[in-house]
């Protein structure tokens, strides 16, 4: 499972980077960035989380902050929780976590 996350955090870095140039490119506004972030990164870090997500897995977290500070255009060390509150944004790990469910024990078979 840990290879299948790391393989997602690849190609979903590869997308992050072609976004990057695109923004250098383009003049947008910060609701475009998010929203093409939404669009085309987020659905890949949390493929199959349904899975994965109870597990700790910070590098999808990592590159989430990592575009977000990017696009306030803030340093690194920008503390975490003040990008995601400014974006009204969540963990995406955070998310992850929330679409894992375990199964009822109750279930009718």
């Amino acid at each position: 499972m840990i290879h299948a996350v790391k393989g997602l955090n690849d190609q979903a870095l590869k997308t992050y980077n072609n976004l990057l140039s695109l923004f250098d490119k383009l003049d947008m506004d910060i609701k475009t960035k998010l929203s093409l972030i939404d669009a085309m990164v987020v659905p890949i870090l949390l493929y199959c989380s349904e899975v994965w997500g109870i597990y700790n897995f910070t590098d999808v977290d990592k590159i989430h902050i990592r575009f977000c500070k990017n696009i306030f255009d803030v340093k690194q060390r920008t503390p975490n929780a003040c990008i995601y509150g400014e974006l009204g944004r969540y963990p995406l790990g955070l998310i992850a976590k929330e679409r894992f469910q375990i199964p009822d024990q109750n279930y009718e078979k």
